[in-house]
């Protein structure tokens, strides 16, 4: 749970997130239910706190996806988007790779668009 805390006490939460070790033939019926989890959270989370959005993560191995969750005016509908995939490097001889451009600007505007 990725929460704000004020003082000493904890505030809304503000997104979710689930890890998995990265299997030799991954279970996609795990990983399904796993975001179906997230997507539940998330929507309970907007209900109950009247943000906007809500951010969920998902990583498997060394693969981080970041999902916003949404509720859309009026509809009682919650739209959740895959907005950020990234491949963690696996040793510190591949942090060159990770450290790109493309990749600075990716999470930069995953900051911005979670904060606005």
């Amino acid at each position: 749970i990725v929460c704000e805390i004020d003082q000493s006490s904890w505030g809304k939460s503000l997104g979710f997130g689930e890890v998995k070790l990265a299997d030799v033939t991954p279970n996609l019926n795990e990983l399904g239910q796993d975001l179906l989890r997230l997507a539940t959270l998330s929507k309970n989370a907007l209900l109950k706190s009247g943000l906007n959005a809500s951010m969920s993560f998902q990583i498997h191995g060394y693969r981080m996806k970041i999902y916003m969750s949404m509720l859309i005016p009026g509809t009682g509908i919650t739209a959740m988007l895959e907005v950020l995939s990234l491949e963690f490097p696996r040793s510190v001889l591949q942090l060159d790779a990770f450290v790109t451009r493309r990749n600075l600007d990716s999470l930069v505007h995953l900051h911005e668009m979670f904060w606005r």
